[in-house]
């Protein structure tokens, strides 16, 4: 395979699954308008998006306006790896970010298994390469001055596009850098990204993606209030304002939508899934008038009242939490199957965010 010398900082080892393939790009689009619907992954793609994202995240995010909200992520991953050390068990080598974000939470397990005395390697996966880029950057340059050049250069980082919803085996995307069963183990980062998702998809993903021994801590959204309408209630500020509001249109300006023809409606709708009661706030662009619109090579006709759903997040209690893991905590998956164990969980002070720790086992 052609590629640069790695001893040269100035490339960034960034790569494409498949399925971020252009080709494919504008067809998803058009399926999930066709489906009166954006794809989330359409609002993380170009560089002012992810720009847009990482203010609003950093003004109006739990994890970073709540000290106990911060301070969870590190205790989970911290609290983790050195019980895995005091049982004599296998500390992963590989960090695997999913949903890289800005990269600051993963760089978490990065230092941990460093100060154990590995040499960790972490992947940064998301869905568009800006956010992978300043995932991977962060990791680089936070490490230690002297070690950027060794240690911790483009050999042991690498930055990976590709749409997890698209893609069925996790796991198999992962393995081309991981190589055979049971020769290292590995631990994932899980995110922000649970919410984004119909309930479960998510956890489906990364079970067909860890072995036996690999570690994963997964977070989830929650509501602050044990009735499921409260709690989502209580949070829905977070979400309806400005910043968000400027993030979600930017694909649409992007597009030339006729944005004059509606406005963005934010609403808290019901989710019943395997008799879990779940609540899931919810943006749309309403239609105020009959609208047609060329765009995408497609030709479009709405009516006024009309939505297009533009962005969902689902807010579970600590209980819905636990039992979606559980329901997910046998899997036999293509060709691995393993079986999961919740490690602990750690819940910020406000109750609106929480982290699980998972371990895989042999079933």
């Amino acid at each position: 395979m052609l590629q640069p010398d790695l001893k040269d900082p100035a490339f960034q080892p960034l790569w494409a699954h498949q399925s971020q393939n252009p080709s494919n790009w504008s067809i998803g689009l058009i399926e999930g308008l066709r489906d009166g619907r954006i794809p989330h992954k359409y609002h993380y793609d170009s560089p002012k998006q992810v720009d847009r994202w990482l203010k609003l995240h950093e003004a109006y995010s739990p994890a970073r306006k709540e000290i106990s909200a911060q301070t969870i992520y590190q205790d989970a991953i911290l609290s983790s790896l050195e019980r895995a050390q005091s049982l004599g068990q296998q500390l992963p080598e590989w960090v695997i970010g999913l949903g890289c974000g800005g990269g600051w939470k993963d760089k978490i397990a990065v230092d941990a298994i460093e100060q154990a005395g590995l040499e960790p390697r972490y992947l940064a996966v998301d869905v568009g390469p800006a956010m992978t880029w300043t995932a991977v950057d962060f990791i680089r340059t936070n490490q230690n001055q002297n070690k950027i050049n060794d240690r911790h250069n483009q050999r042991l980082t690498a930055a990976l596009t590709i749409d997890l919803e698209k893609t069925l085996d996790w796991g198999k995307a992962f393995d081309a850098w991981r190589g055979q069963q049971g020769r290292d183990c590995a631990c994932f980062t899980l995110f922000g990204m649970v919410p984004n998702w119909e309930p479960s998809f998510a956890l489906k993903g990364l079970a067909t993606a860890m072995r036996p021994n690999d570690l994963a801590w997964v977070s989830f959204n929650l509501g602050p209030d044990t009735d499921p309408q409260r709690g989502a209630e209580k949070v829905l500020s977070q979400y309806e304002n400005e910043a968000t509001e400027s993030w979600l249109r930017t694909l649409l300006e992007d597009m030339d939508f006729p944005m004059n023809a509606g406005s963005l409606q934010w609403s808290i709708q019901p989710v019943n899934f395997r008799e879990l009661d779940l609540r899931r706030i919810q943006c749309d662009f309403v239609f105020s008038k009959d609208q047609d619109w060329t765009g995408l090579g497609e030709s479009w006709n709405w009516k006024a009242g009309a939505k297009i759903r533009l962005f969902f997040s689902c807010r579970y209690t600590k209980e819905q939490a636990r039992e979606l893991i559980r329901l997910e905590s046998v899997k036999k998956n293509f060709d691995r199957s393993v079986q999961w164990k919740i490690d602990g969980e750690w819940i910020s002070t406000s109750g609106e965010e929480g982290v699980f720790a998972i371990r895989a086992e042999s079933p």
